[in-house]
Parts: C-alpha cells; sequence; structure tokens
C-alpha cells in the first residue's frame, strides 16, 4: 500500500473525524478562554486604565495592571499545559488506534 492510499484511507476513516473534531473543539475552548481573558485586559487598558493603576495593597507599588498581566502570561501556560496533556494522552492513544484499524 502505497502513502496515497494510506493517507485516503485514514482520511476517510471515522476515527480521524473524531479525532478531528474532538481537537477543534478543545483548541477552539481553549483559544476562546485566552482570547477572553486578554481582551479583557486590552478593553480595561482602553475604558478604564485607572483600575489597573490601582495599588493591589495599600502603600504597596505592585498594581493591579501588573498582576493581570502575569496572570495572562500563566494562563498561557495552563492553556498550553492542558492542549499538551491531551495530546499525549487522548490525541495520541486515538492515532494509534487509527493507524491500527487503517493497517488491516
Amino acid at each position: 500500500m502505497n502513502n496515497l492510499d494510506m493517507a485516503e484511507r485514514v482520511s476517510r476513516h471515522a476515527l480521524f473525524k473524531e479525532l478531528v473534531t474532538r481537537r477543534a473543539r478543545l483548541v477552539r475552548s481553549l483559544m476562546s478562554v485566552g482570547l477572553v481573558a486578554y481582551f479583557i485586559l486590552i478593553a480595561l487598558v482602553a475604558f478604564r486604565p485607572q483600575i489597573l493603576r490601582m495599588p493591589v495593597e495599600r502603600g504597596g507599588a505592585t498594581t493591579v495592571g501588573v498582576v493581570m498581566a502575569v496572570a495572562i502570561l500563566a494562563l498561557g501556560w495552563i492553556i498550553t499545559w492542558i492542549y499538551v496533556r491531551r495530546a499525549n494522552s487522548t490525541f495520541d492513544r486515538l492515532s494509534v488506534h487509527l493507524l491500527e484499524e487503517v493497517a488491516r
């Protein structure tokens, strides 16, 4: 069996469609969380900058804006960790099962 036949069989298989659907759903969800958080920060910068200038604690030097920016960076790492964890468990397992099915 050549590579084109194999690719055609994989793309038509129900497991492949399930894999693509599950991956797309996860990516859309994680991307939405990240974008909403990012655009909330941008909206605050544009429309309510005084909130971002407020100190976290009375007399402190750290502002709400700095905390939010660091939180968005941390959220990016968390989103990446969630995706990698799911890819290494669910998606890889489905991929192996798919290739075994198609190879028969």
